[in-house]
């Protein structure tokens, strides 16, 4: 059986200054440590959480624009405008650097599982499906007959375990990673070092609070775009480092923006 790969995710996207600020600290730490690690950094503008992967075809990437514009209708109103507070670093295996979710502050943290949640609900109840932790679009036919009809929502709430779903789910903003470095480099750097930064940024140490207001639809192989693209004008508020968009869910309103957009961002 072909290996199933993400094309795609659904994030929430860390532009917070004091966030930035703090991460770009880390970052250097490793850097000043080997020069190497370098190519290891995750681009600061490009520091998202990620909720969902997802395989999407290319030649059908437009018909799933249209068909997460539709569900984007269904959206639980109830679900508005939160905070998500990153505190504490960590990694896995000593080979990806990461900042994790502060799970003590409940009331945002179930807001976060909910709006997951919701979003799967609603693509499995479109015909997506889970293949190994990954939401795998419909096939052509049942996108068109979907859109022929106005895709009509058929919510399932049977349609997945969401205990399981969320338990498996552990939120993090991945901020460098070893498997970005390349031949002799990648060879001779196996595994990170904690003490490098454990004694300045702890499990505890506070890197500050983002305001989610949307929820991304994005490409994870983007296209090369001249940087000075036209833009939705909302989208102009976000001045460096590109996402090629396919829609993104505004919280608290049934408004979603599509289309083959840049989402600029600022660092």
């Amino acid at each position: 059986m072909k290996k199933i790969i993400p094309t795609h995710f659904i994030s929430i996207h860390i532009d917070n200054c004091e966030i930035i600020a703090n991460i770009k600290q880390v970052q250097n730490l490793f850097v000043l440590h080997d020069k190497n690690l370098e190519n290891a950094l995750i681009q600061l503008e490009k520091i998202h959480l990620t909720l969902l992967l997802l395989n999407i075809n290319a030649n059908i990437e437009n018909r799933v624009a249209r068909i997460f514009d539709f569900i984007s209708q269904e959206f639980s109103p109830d679900l508005s405008l939160f905070r998500i507070k990153l505190k504490g670093l960590g990694n896995f295996g000593n080979k990806v650097i990461l900042l994790h979710c502060d799970k003590s502050d409940k009331q945002n943290y179930e807001m976060l599982l909910r709006v997951k949640s919701e979003i799967t609900l609603l693509l499995l109840s479109v015909g997506f499906t889970f293949v190994n932790d990954i939401l795998i679009a419909p096939v052509d036919e049942l996108l068109d007959d979907m859109l022929s009809i106005k895709c009509h929502v058929r919510r399932d709430e049977n349609a997945f375990d969401v205990d399981t779903i969320q338990k498996n789910f552990t939120p993090h903003a991945t901020i460098l990673k070893l498997s970005k470095l390349k031949g002799i480099t990648a060879k001779s750097i196996k595994k990170l070092d904690p003490k490098i930064y454990n004694e300045i940024f702890d499990e505890n140490y506070e890197f500050g609070e983002q305001i989610v207001d949307k929820i991304y639809l994005s490409c994870i192989f983007n296209k090369k775009i001249d940087k000075n693209a036209d833009c939705d004008n909302e989208m102009k508020s976000f001045k460096i480092g590109y996402f090629r968009n396919l829609g993104a869910i505004t919280l608290g309103k049934t408004r979603v923006h599509t289309g083959d957009n840049i989402i600029k961002r600022s660092s």
